[in-house]
């Protein structure tokens, strides 16, 4: 499934749309052949009972789900605002600071965040290991255990920026444990395909017209677009829902002050 979340956003969504509803085609055919002329009183209000009993367990097993990712997204969105707020931290408490180490700390933030945006964030999304802004942050974390303040000021600069580092450091390795697993375990796309298969046997039971097929149909696309949403906010770097806007902001904001 991941070759299809790695689409374009505009084509994806249309991708499991129409696989949805070709299953569904396909399946409603299969449907009218084996029933034609064995549907009886009986069969129909039996049938509307059971497709509203099943529908209604899927949906909510489908909505619950979406919402516990959506707000997982919420707070990976979280994380990083703290990463990219630790490293203005960092960047604007030693921009007066005239230190060795403090200048060369100040350096190291603009290559951080260009190298987050340029090559840690598509690394994530193909290879989550051997990410090279860690690089940086080791080189960050080696200068300030050499920095020696001077003066209490500095000294408190200095714990803070400590601080702000492994924050950084922190919010950082979530942010890629996050990526490297996926939450939704395979049993859960099973439960959700087999039980759409299971929630469309009652509405192919019945007498077939081509409005009940359209309704199908459009039934049919709702799943399709819930389950790629589900997949997608499973999977969000692959997904493409989230990005380094952040970094990108304060980046410009670095660049632009000085």
């Amino acid at each position: 499934m991941s070759f299809l979340i790695k689409l374009p956003p505009t084509i994806a969504p249309i991708v499991f749309a129409l696989i949805s509803v070709a299953i569904t085609g396909i399946l409603f055919v299969i449907a009218h052949f084996l029933f034609r002329g064995k549907r009886t009183e009986f069969t129909r209000t039996f049938a509307q009972q059971m497709a509203l009993r099943i529908g209604t367990m899927h949906a909510l097993v489908v909505a619950l789900v979406f919402s516990v990712l959506t707000g997982q997204l919420i707070k990976l969105n979280q994380i990083t605002d703290t990463e990219v707020i630790s490293v203005a931290n960092v960047y604007w408490t030693l921009r007066d600071n005239v230190a060795p180490e403090a200048v060369e700390l100040r350096k190291l933030i603009p290559d951080y965040l260009q190298t987050v945006i340029e090559k840690d964030w598509q690394a994530i999304s193909k290879n989550p290991f051997n990410l090279p802004a860690w690089k940086l942050i080791e080189r960050m974390e080696e200068i300030i255990s050499k920095w020696e303040p001077s003066s209490p000021v500095d000294k408190m600069k200095r714990n803070y920026v400590f601080k702000n580092i492994n924050t950084i450091a922190e919010s950082r390795d979530r942010r890629v444990i996050r990526r490297m697993a996926a939450d939704l375990p395979p049993f859960f796309w099973f439960i959700a395909i087999f039980g759409y298969f299971m929630t469309l046997v009652p509405y192919l039971t019945v007498e077939h017209s081509k409005f009940r097929l359209l309704l199908v149909f459009c039934y049919a696309i709702i799943i399709g677009l819930m389950l790629y949403g589900i997949a997608v906010l499973d999977n969000p770097f692959l997904g493409q829902v989230i990005h380094p806007t952040a970094f990108e902001l304060l980046l410009d904001a670095i660049i632009a002050g000085q």
